[in-house]
């Protein structure tokens, strides 16, 4: 069978699983291939550069020419053994091996002056994490896939993965091991690094659904969100906002993110409307009832012919209505002009003036309260 080595790098072109294929100077050649990008070559040779080593490229040498990405610092037996520029090459090893763990002891300076350089870089994400190169064998992985992600997502995001990782969450140690089996795999597949909760209650102030998702290839990525299932309208960006909710935006709620390369899903949220909006919108309708039902009942009244009753029923829409000025405005009105029809001129002006006091310029309170002058 052949030899499978395992790169981790902060360079997605670098990183993944190299198989041998060939021969080069007498040593194995590696190979790992990318559907996007093509083939990179792991190898070995003594005619370029200042001494023999291994070599990253995208090819093997073509007559007396090379283009690399990386070398090693010297030569060695194999890849693994070789030594490498940590700000390039943070692991190489044998597919199915352990992989090492970093001595602080047994390093030169040199390296141990770039691993705390990047362990800083780390600890900035979260205090006391390390890099890959330093870090436990069990949060490696973890640790080159928040390196991975400084290229593809924005900082808040990568703070809360690492927070959370090392708070011991699980949903985020799955989202960082998916990212370094994608990068592992070339996989250029959406992955969600951040979803919304399983459930929000949403009020009277405003709320959001937040979907964050990325594609190792920066492909462009497109955003669906759906209510129930269905595709909602104008709804296609990371962040679905809920100003001043209503039991109509109750539901269960996903977020679709898809490339050329396919698509993934956001686990549902259900949408609820809070206990406080709730009994705010009660009160709310309690108070609406106050005017709107004798608002009706006056409307019957002036349809049968009587218009006394109208009146009075005006009377208390106006007094339940002190918070409502458009609905304040018409009663006034209405009664200005059943006033007039029973030749309560002053009654009318009164009414007329007590809506121009509220709408100066309205037209039809001015024309109401000069019939009531005149007369």
């Amino acid at each position: 069978m052949a030899k499978r080595l395992v790169v981790h790098s902060p360079y997605p072109n670098l990183q993944g699983t190299y198989t041998e294929s060939s021969t080069w100077e007498g040593k194995p050649a590696f190979v790992r291939q990318d559907a996007n990008g093509g083939p990179t070559w792991i190898f070995y040779s003594s005619k370029f550069g200042r001494a023999p080593c291994w070599y990253f490229a995208r090819s093997l040498p073509q007559g007396a020419s090379l283009s690399s990405f990386c070398c090693s610092t010297g030569a060695a037996d194999t890849p693994e053994a070789a030594s490498w520029p940590v700000e390039d090459i943070t692991e190489v090893r044998e597919d199915g091996a352990a992989g090492r763990v970093v001595d602080p002891s047994c390093t030169s300076s040199e390296e141990k002056v770039r691993q705390c350089s990047e362990c800083v870089t780390m600890s900035e994400l979260r205090a006391g994490l390390k890099c890959s190169a330093c870090a436990s064998p069990q949060d490696r992985r973890a640790m080159l896939a928040l390196s991975v992600l400084r290229e593809h997502c924005s900082i808040t995001v990568q703070k809360k993965l690492a927070m959370a990782f090392a708070a011991g969450s699980l949903q985020a140690k799955r989202i960082l091991e998916d990212v370094a089996e994608a990068q592992e795999a070339c996989d250029t597949r959406p992955l969600l690094l951040d979803e919304p909760p399983e459930q929000l209650e949403v009020g009277a102030g405003t709320s959001a659904l937040t979907c964050e998702a990325i594609s190792l290839s920066k492909a462009k990525l497109q955003y669906q969100w759906c209510k129930d299932g269905v595709a909602l309208p104008r709804a296609e960006r990371p962040r679905l906002v809920f100003c001043a909710a209503g039991p109509q935006d109750e539901g269960s709620y996903t977020c679709c993110v898809s490339s050329g390369a396919g698509a993934v899903s956001t686990a549902a949220c259900q949408v609820l409307l809070s206990q406080a909006a709730r009994e705010a919108r009660a009160a709310a309708a309690a108070k609406r009832s106050r005017f709107e039902s004798p608002l009706r009942r006056a409307t019957e009244a002036e349809r049968a012919g009587k218009k006394e009753d109208a009146v009075s029923l005006l009377s208390q829409a106006i007094e339940a209505s002190e918070d409502n000025e458009a609905v304040r405005i018409d009663a006034l009105l209405r009664r200005a002009k059943l006033q007039l029809q029973l030749e309560r001129w002053r009654e009318a002006f009164h009414d007329a003036t007590a809506a121009i006091a509220i709408a100066p310029s309205l037209a039809r309170a001015h024309a109401v309260r000069g019939t009531a002058a005149e007369k």
